[in-house]
């Protein structure tokens, strides 16, 4: 029997990863969006209140509610970025896929090194049958944020469906990985439905199945 390779460590996922992101190191500052608000005009607890009502709303799949607490925060503010993925994110939920795509661009455009955003652009593009596409905005996502578990999920996810069971297995055991050695996750990205827990479950199971299909072959 072919003895096969343990998944790499967190730590080993992070050094795979740095010297590309080592490359990106003197990248240009991400651009401020045209609508500026004044300095001082604003108060950014409210702002910051704001968001977390929007994030909350999300959770609870109260899309139209979420989108109505976005609204009010204009482009220029701090937290405008993590605002306009969300807002890219619940219309994805919506299946409102061609306005998701327009929100990620329009958030890259901002901040091209944001990784959920590449994370939805890549969840919009497999919806609508862009697999390329989605693939390599999700691979972009892991160059940018290596302990990503959403994104090494929907790889592995991609690749099963496709019948590529090793590189399916691989993606699993790299979600299991890091969902065993993180105490916080670092993307601030929640999706209804599949928290840590349930994503750990499916991970076993899709694993399971993904093993028993490569020892058949």
């Amino acid at each position: 029997e072919v003895r096969r390779p343990s998944p790499p460590s967190l730590e080993e996922l992070v050094a795979q990863a740095q010297d590309r992101v080592r490359a990106w190191s003197r990248r240009p500052s991400p651009r401020q969006p045209q609508e500026e608000v004044q300095v001082g005009s604003r108060d950014p607890d409210r702002d910051l209140a704001v968001l977390e009502r929007a994030h909350s709303a999300f959770q609870q799949q109260e899309y139209d509610a979420a989108l109505h607490e976005l609204d009010q925060l204009p482009s220029g503010v701090p937290i405008w970025t993590e605002a306009s993925c969300l807002r890219s994110v619940v219309l994805f939920h919506q299946e409102r896929f061609s306005e998701a795509e327009a929100a990620c661009q329009t958030t890259l455009a901002y901040d091209p090194w944001y990784a959920d955003a590449h994370f939805v652009l890549g969840l919009v593009f497999r919806q609508q049958g862009l697999i390329d596409e989605a693939l390599r905005s999700l691979e972009q996502v892991i160059d940018l944020e290596p302990s990503h578990r959403y994104a090494h999920f929907f790889l592995a996810e991609i690749h099963r469906g496709f019948g590529r069971f090793a590189q399916a297995r691989s993606e699993y055991e790299n979600t299991l990985n890091i969902l065993g050695q993180l105490d916080e996750p670092i993307s601030k990205l929640r999706l209804p439905g599949l928290d840590d827990d349930t994503l750990l479950r499916a991970c076993e199971v899709n694993l399971k199945e993904v093993r028993g299909k490569l020892a058949e072959s």
